[in-house]
């Protein structure tokens, strides 16, 4: 079973540092590979994920249960923001890591939905040594070891180094960057001189979680936000002000994907509707998604019709091939009025 959790770590313990460097660049999408022989990363995980109140959760890749469990640990952490930490890579084969590659290079931003995916990390330890390079006899598949950081202990000196294709102009290429950035007084590591597409892997990710988060916090996603609110709670003294404001435009869509009228009407909010109406809101724009007005969104509330009507809606208009009356989700009552009304025109 999983071990680990949240780990008391002594206030000078004082992480090995191949494990900081290799972590300080990993991404949720770029997995780290650490060898055994270079000290057991374990404590120094603990502490470097305490600084984003992660938990690290340690499985032993040899033992049957927890490799059943891992998955479901990594899907928990990708969600959390939690860690993962898999040992005795070197002990399965590379069918059981498939799975877990997919997982983690098919990863979205969802800031939303789940706000610390950004610091989900995955962590492999190997008791073996290995090449890199050679086709046979690694533990993992191509997957992780092309898109994951490989950090070793080098000449009693930290380094790591992201995954490279095995020809060496390329490995060239990365050797003579990092040279002219120690003598520019820089570290070797850093890729601020990199193009957009050359930096590491996952780095993409924190670039959309920033931008869906500065989306999220313009005003005009705020306003709709607080449009939206307004309506479920039928706040009319809040619509009526962000409309008057300007802050919404009240033929736009807000962010549910419709204008605010067409939403009030979706969920049913008679006081919103008959507000957005008074307001000027068009009572015949159709829906952009499938082309239903709002007079077909409201087929089982006989006010709603009753104020749509009032403001000009369109008793003609069709829908599925359907008018209002004749609709078969329409209610009974508001066929029997709309289907009047319509006759006394």
């Amino acid at each position: 079973m999983a071990h680990g959790g949240k780990v008391e770590v002594p206030p000078n313990f004082v992480p090995l540092d191949h494990v900081q460097r290799a972590m300080k660049n990993a991404d949720c999408r770029t997995p780290v590979i650490f060898f055994l022989k270079d000290g057991d990363p374990y404590m120094s995980l603990c502490k470097i994920a305490n600084e984003t109140q992660s938990a690290v959760w340690l499985f032993d890749a040899s033992n049957k249960h927890d490799s059943e469990n891992m998955l479901g640990y990594i899907e928990i952490g990708t969600n959390n923001g939690d860690w993962v930490l898999i040992t005795n890579c070197g002990s399965v084969g590379q069918h059981l890591f498939r799975d877990i590659a997919l997982m983690i290079f098919c990863l979205r931003p969802e800031p939303r939905k789940h706000p610390r995916r950004e610091f989900f990390r995955c962590v492999f330890c190997v008791e073996r040594e290995f090449c890199i390079d050679d086709s046979v006899g690694v533990p993992f598949p191509p997957l992780i070891l092309k898109n994951s950081i490989v950090a070793r202990v080098v000449d009693n000196a930290s380094k790591w180094s992201i995954r490279l294709p095995s020809e060496s102009t390329i490995r060239e290429v990365e050797d003579m960057k990092r040279e002219r950035r120690r003598q520019e007084g820089r570290d070797s590591d850093d890729e601020t001189d990199l193009d957009e597409d050359e930096l590491l892997s996952g780095k993409w990710f924190h670039r959309a979680v920033e931008l869906n988060k500065a989306v999220d916090e313009a005003p005009l996603t705020l306003a709709q936000e607080e449009m939206r609110m307004a309506l479920d709670a039928e706040d009319l003294p809040t619509i009526k002000r962000l409309i008057e404001s300007g802050e919404i435009d009240i033929e736009r869509e807000i962010k549910v994907g419709m204008t605010p009228l067409q939403y009030a009407c979706s969920v049913e909010k008679a006081k919103s509707v008959a507000c957005l109406l008074e307001c000027g809101a068009n009572p015949n724009k159709p829906r952009r998604s499938d082309g239903r007005p709002p007079l077909f969104m409201a087929l089982d509330d006989i006010s709603i019709v009753e104020s749509l009507v009032a403001h000009g809606a369109d008793l003609f208009a069709k829908y599925e091939g359907y008018r209002v009356d004749s609709h078969p989700d329409t209610l009974p009552e508001v066929s029997k009025m709309v289907k009047k009304l319509r006759e006394e025109m």
